[in-house]
């Protein structure tokens, strides 16, 4: 199935949103003055058939003449938009205000979709509630994706990605995203250890989102979770910002 849905999120300066789909933070961007930002995300994999939620909050926000704050869901079939959260517009009702008396808060859309729509494995993941700080088992993959590069060990990143490259695969059928590409791409790019910065439990949040069934993993710095140089200069440098788990098969997995 090629996509067909996309966020689409116009935020303009001075402004930090979250903008969630089933309750999973898809975006969560502070943006700084006179700026303007258009960004269009691939959502089918968040999706699921039948009933479907968009909500975004505003954290912050000023209101001004150039304000534009929207999260559309797109259909890229039939080109229709499925639901739009507009900002302030329809934010008039909230009681909480930030500067300048700017509407602040959260509002939700519902929208449906296809019956024969791919189920996303999340949403057959058991719920679960992690302490903030996270427990030894949920710390796993990321600890052990973290010591594979450091080990220069190509066989565990491709252990570590590859549910994440399967589930995105099963969705969008792109060749980038499929397993044989990954395990060409972790091979080409992981001939040696890395040269990781430390993880930081004390600044590691695990939040759960889609009502409890992942967990978005942050640091609340806004450093990337996982960051590493490779020897090689001309292979890109490794960041994960954020990583979503999901209980799979007896044991934490990265899913996205």
């Amino acid at each position: 199935m090629p996509n067909r849905y996309a966020l689409i999120v116009a935020q303009s300066g001075d402004t930090t949103l979250q903008v969630t789909l089933n309750g999973i933070p898809v975006h969560r961007v502070a943006m700084p003055k006179e700026t303007f930002r258009s960004a269009t995300t691939a959502a089918d994999h968040y999706l699921k058939p039948g009933e479907n939620v968009l909500g975004m909050h505003v954290v912050r926000g000023v209101v001004g003449p150039e304000t534009a704050v929207s999260a559309t869901l797109w259909d890229g079939n039939t080109d229709d938009k499925l639901g739009t959260i507009m900002w302030p517009h329809e934010y008039s009702a909230f009681g909480n205000t930030g500067h300048g008396g700017s509407p602040l808060g959260g509002l939700t859309k519902t929208f449906a979709l296809p019956s024969d729509h791919l189920r996303p494995l999340y949403m057959d993941s058991p719920a679960t509630r992690l302490p903030l700080e996270g427990t030894q088992e949920s710390w796993e993959p990321i600890r052990t994706l973290h010591d594979s590069f450091a080990r220069g060990d190509a066989n565990g990143v491709y252990d570590g990605l590859d549910l994440r490259s399967r589930e995105h695969h099963r969705f969008h059928e792109v060749d980038e995203s499929s397993p044989g590409h990954l395990r060409k791409l972790v091979n080409e790019r992981v001939q040696s250890p890395y040269s990781m910065n430390p993880l930081d439990p004390q600044k590691t949040r695990f939040e759960p989102c889609a009502d409890g069934r992942m967990h978005c993993v942050y640091r609340t710095d806004g450093a990337p979770l996982i960051a590493g140089k490779p020897g090689d200069p001309e292979v890109p440098e490794y960041e994960v910002h954020r990583a979503f788990l999901v209980f799979h098969e007896n044991r934490y997995r990265i899913l996205y």
